[in-house]
């Protein structure tokens, strides 16, 4: 009996090695990224109350304007592409190959 229920534990662990594997591998690479975050916290603020400099500096008028100002410009030009593909479709329609020399009736839409 201890070799049949060792079977079948062998069995159940190469079934689902992967299934364990993967969400073991992720929580302990979580626990290590947060403990080494809370090592360097801790430091940081050791470092802070030792040095007395815990000064940030203001954001200039450029630095805060050119934060805003990239995303938008992305977004912009993002649509600007999109409309020029959705122009080129538009050359393009009911001009299908497959459907050569098919006619139309008025008011009918191949799309």
């Amino acid at each position: 009996m201890d070799r049949a229920l060792a079977k079948t534990v062998l069995y159940q662990v190469r079934r689902n090695f992967l299934s364990v594997l993967f969400p073991t591998i992720t929580a302990s690479a979580i626990y290590a990224d947060w403990s080494h975050t809370q090592r360097y916290k801790a430091n940081k603020t050791a470092r802070a109350k030792k040095d007395k400099e815990n000064f940030k500096m203001p954001m200039t008028f450029g630095q805060k304007y050119l934060s805003m100002l990239v995303p938008i410009t992305a977004m912009i030009i993002g649509m600007y592409f999109d409309w020029e593909i959705k122009e080129d479709m538009r050359s393009f329609h009911n001009r299908s190959k497959l459907f050569g020399g098919r006619d139309l009736k008025p008011g009918e839409k191949l799309w």
